[in-house]
């Protein structure tokens, strides 16, 4: 077969020539699936939690930022970690519920292996047994975290791009500032123009409560 030819044909002509005839068939194409954000009417009611790491090292070393966000209200709590483990997540969250001012209800997540044993080889909760407060967002369905996600983001544009910081001391207090700022004064634009406080304000049973901790590191 194909004796003599020197060089393969290119598909193109004939698939062209095939379209003009009206012999291919048209690829179907799925429609796009917008995302819809979830409204939390109430402080407490969802907290997301996720890992993120610095995009620089420090001293030389990674650095990794668990964060957690209340879906009502935006405020966030954020802690520095020199490494991304389960018993780090697990020190964390106790810390994060008892730095905000409001009980909350359910502590959400992701399926990395810092949060659950699902998909590694460590012993696992039955599955007829309840895991209490603590829902898993669908494997490979970073959207349904959006919340904490975009603040990663928001981290990356407006703190990390502008400045590298040497040292895990000179970062802290720079992102100390910056949580401040975020909780604060910044304007997001899924509150209705209000800061995270702002928002915690319009709630009177917490209007008056504690400030959040701002002291990552």
């Amino acid at each position: 077969m194909n004796q003599g030819c020197k060089r393969v044909p290119s598909t193109f002509p004939f698939s062209k020539i095939l379209k003009r005839a009206g012999l291919t068939r048209k690829r179907r194409t799925r429609p796009k699936r917008y995302r819809r954000s979830f409204l939390v009417p109430r402080p407490g009611e969802v907290l997301q939690v996720d890992i993120q790491y610095v995009p620089y090292l420090v001293e030389g070393r990674r650095l990794y930022p668990y964060t957690a966000i209340d879906c009502c209200t935006r405020l966030r709590i954020v802690q520095f970690s020199q490494e991304m483990a389960n018993h780090v997540s697990k020190a964390f969250i106790p810390y994060a519920l008892s730095a905000f001012p409001f009980p909350v209800r359910i502590v959400q997540t992701d399926n990395d292996t810092p949060f659950t044993p699902w998909y590694t080889a460590a012993s696992k909760t039955p599955l007829d047994r309840p895991r209490k407060s603590h829902p898993l967002i669908p494997p490979r369905t970073p959207r349904l975290n959006g919340k904490v996600e975009r603040s990663h983001q928001t981290d990356e544009e407006e703190l990390y791009r502008l400045r590298h910081y040497p040292t895990r001391r000179d970062l802290g207090q720079a992102f100390a500032r910056w949580l401040w700022h975020y909780n604060h004064t910044r304007l997001p634009m899924g509150v209705g123009g209000k800061t995270p406080i702002q928002v915690r304000q319009g709630f009177p049973e917490y209007a008056h409560m504690k400030q959040l901790r701002c002291h990552p590191c």
